[in-house]
């Protein structure tokens, strides 16, 4: 009988990684087609969405946009010029130019601009599943990820809304750059799978493409390298070469073309938009860290980690705001979102220096969780301090996380009953909370429908932010016709105003809102307040034209009588002077009003307002060597307000040349910083072609002189002596 041969299979090699139940060789086919349908049936009732919020600042008001000027999203901001000014320093023409593209082909149709964010969202989603399954090649993980991340209610802002097609965009091509660095086979591969130099170029062009979508992936920079370093710490001893030579090779073949190429995006970066933000245009009580102490700058990245990891596990109170005082900085470590970011954070640290060898993938997903949080966490200040479109990238990470721990929980739960039970408990449980996920996602899309959908939802999910209250009060006024709702977004405006009284936007609201109800008091009031809290800006100067063109309408004697009985009761108060001056200059009664704003700064010398009126009621009067000496002052204390600075201009420009030599070059200086201001500005080039009228005829005015002197000399030598 013949003897039975037994062939022993050699064990693999050991690389710390533990071999995971359901690894698979290949994602299935089915999976991203899974994903995608799942994502596009999710957010496909809000393809019907009309604009909303920002989308009007970003695309409706915007000339780049409007124009089809696809040439100029190269040297212009994210948000057009605000009064002039730079409003931040976002740069991302990827994004402007597929909204112009959408523009050209359809502009008068809201629904392809929702239908590309769906589609594109579809997209994320489904490498988000291929990110999860060529770390842990685990089919389940990886479906699980992508379906988790296509229905989370905390990404309805991202897609819901046009303008978050900036962050698609930026997690497509990141996506897209970390899935081609990775190497094909079982992570951490060998040394030896090389791919050829086009690799590193490849890579490097969808890092630029991320970059000029949204600033937010810039981590990877840093994150290549530590990617470099785990894959080496993880290789098998006999094929482990020495890490300079690993990384010399990986820094030739592709750390220089991704840093040539954020060396390119940082040079059109820089001529764009600059280098640092202005922190002038930016309020304080969007983002409040922008007066924040060193202890609440210390402590508040870790309130606000705690806060997006509470949103991502209960996404049941969703707001399109969360600006001051519904979150206000905090150095308080006891703090219960405090103590979860912290507990995050030491989470994440424990995680990698713990699994760094036993379990590299989640090391490095939570490396990638941490610096993609790093960018939004205000470590440096950023125009608002929380978002919940901010938290979409680094959502990415904390997906995968989630569902490799629920993977390892199941895998090594104890026994207490059979496995097939077990697995079969798992994905009812899995089942159920992607139907909550759903439903809710569902239910939010219709919010993002228009501004006042979006007011009345903000109104209700969010009352205790002063921007929130005041924008969605704001709306229900201007865009509605309804009596309650004019009376509600009256009483929005005044609770954003009990929540933060130095907060101008609610009061300029109510002063136009009382000015149309001929409540002419209270309106004229609520506008020297709102001046005396927000100076210096040309937005400040139109609202006060505005309200001047309102009171002309309007029958003078009461709005007179109503502000002088103010006057009469609150006789210490700079604001009752300053809207009784006010009122007479819509009267035209410039003597009495020059007294009134005279009052006003003996009471608050630095009413910088009251100041810019009493120079234009001076300029007025035709006193205008006072008016320079006000006006002066003012722009020099509020140097963004380039009304102000025309008026000054054409106060110089009515001096005497002789007793003022130097009136005409400060008033060219003027209009070339109000023509910086006022691009579009008609008055601006009035007074541009008096400047040259004056000019000329200061030039021509010696010659004429000197003629007249020639003539009298040659007619006094030509008469006959005497």
């Amino acid at each position: 009988m013949p003897s039975t041969v037994t062939l022993a299979l050699p064990k693999p090699a050991n690389t710390g990684t533990p071999d995971l139940t359901g690894r698979t060789s290949r994602l299935p086919w089915w999976a991203p087609a899974l994903v995608f349908l799942l994502a596009l049936g999710a957010y496909a009732n809000s393809i019907p969405n009309h604009f909303a919020y920002d989308d009007y600042g970003v695309i409706v008001m915007n000339p780049t946009v409007q124009h089809n000027l696809w040439y100029a999203v190269w040297n212009q901001g994210y948000w057009p010029k605000k009064n002039g000014m730079k409003p931040d320093i976002l740069f991302r023409p990827l994004t402007i130019l597929t909204y112009i593209m959408n523009h050209a082909t359809t502009p008068h149709l809201f629904w392809p601009y929702h239908l590309v964010n769906v589609i594109l969202f579809g997209l994320v989603a489904v490498l988000v599943a291929m990110l999860a399954w060529r770390l842990t090649r685990h089919a389940g993980v990886a479906v699980a990820a992508g379906l988790i991340f296509a229905v989370h209610p905390l990404h309805t802002e991202v897609v819901a809304n046009v303008i978050g097609r900036a962050e698609l965009l930026a997690a497509l091509w990141a996506l897209c750059a970390l899935l081609i660095y990775l190497p094909p086979g079982d992570m951490p591969a060998g040394p030896d799978q090389r791919r050829g130099w086009w690799h590193g170029v490849l890579v490097s062009a969808c890092m630029v493409l991320a970059l000029f979508s949204k600033e937010t992936p810039a981590g990877l920079l840093c994150v290549f390298p530590i990617i470099d370093i785990w894959r080496w710490s993880n290789w098998p001893a006999d094929a482990r070469i020495k890490l300079r030579r690993w990384l010399s090779g990986q820094a030739l073949r592709y750390y220089l073309p991704i840093w040539l190429g954020f060396g390119l995006y940082m040079l059109l970066r820089l001529h764009a938009v600059g280098l640092m933000s202005n922190d002038h245009m930016t309020s304080p009580v969007v983002n409040p860290l922008m007066a924040a102490t060193i202890g609440q700058r210390i402590v508040t990245p870790f309130m606000l980690l705690g806060k997006y990891v509470y949103l991502f596990f209960w996404p049941v109170h969703l707001s399109a705001d969360y600006s001051a005082p519904s979150l206000m900085p905090t150095a308080n470590w006891l703090n219960p979102m405090v103590l979860l970011g912290v507990g995050v954070f030491s989470a994440v640290v424990l995680a990698v220096v713990t699994y760094w060898r036993k379990n590299p993938p989640v090391a490095i997903l939570c490396v990638l969780l941490a610096f993609s949080y790093g960018l939004v966490a205000n470590v440096l200040r950023i125009g608002t301090i929380f978002g919940e479109r901010l938290f979409f990238w680094p959502s990415v990470f904390l997906t995968i996380l989630l569902c490799i721990a629920g993977k390892e929980f199941l895998a090594h739960a104890p026994r207490l009953t059979r496995p097939r039970a077990m697995k079969l408990a798992g994905a009812a449980l899995a089942a159920l909370v992607l139907g909550a996920m759903l439903v809710r996602t569902v239910r939010r899309n219709p919010v993002w429908h228009n501004n006042i959908s979006i007011a009345l939802a903000t109104a209700q999910d969010n009352p205790n932010s002063a921007r929130n209250c005041a924008w969605a009060g704001t709306v229900l006024i201007a865009n509605t016709k309804a009596h309650w709702m004019h009376q509600f977004g009256a009483r929005l405006l005044r609770r954003s105003i009990r929540l933060y009284p130095t907060y101008s936007a609610p009061y300029w609201t109510l002063a136009h809102y009382d000015l149309q109800h001929q409540r002419f008091g209270p309106g004229l009031i609520n506008l020297a307040t709102a001046a005396a809290y927000r100076p210096g800006f040309t937005s400040t100067r139109w609202h006060l034209n505005h309200a001047v063109v309102a009171l002309m309408r309007a029958p003078l004697k009461s709005v007179v009588a109503q502000t002088k009985s103010y006057l009469a009761k609150h006789q210490l108060s700079a604001r009752a002077h300053f809207a009784y001056g006010f009122a007479l200059i819509a009267a035209k009664r410039f003597a009495p009003a020059k007294a009134q704003f005279h009052a006003a700064l003996r009471l608050r010398p630095m009413y910088a307002e009251a100041l810019a009126q009493l120079g234009l009621v001076q300029a007025s009067m035709q006193q205008y060597r006072r008016a320079v000496a006000d006006l002066r002052c003012y722009v020099m204390h509020d140097p963004y307000d380039g009304e102000a600075r025309c008026a000054l201009a054409h106060a110089l420009m009515q001096l005497n040349p002789k007793q003022f030599p130097t009136a005409l070059a400060e008033a060219r200086m003027n209009l070339t910083r109000a023509r910086i201001l006022l691009p579009h500005y008609a008055e601006v080039r009035q007074l541009e072609d008096l400047f040259r009228k004056k000019q000329s005829q200061r030039q021509t005015l010696p010659k004429v002189r000197q003629k007249r002197r020639s003539v009298a000399v040659r007619t006094a030598m030509a008469s006959p002596a005497m």
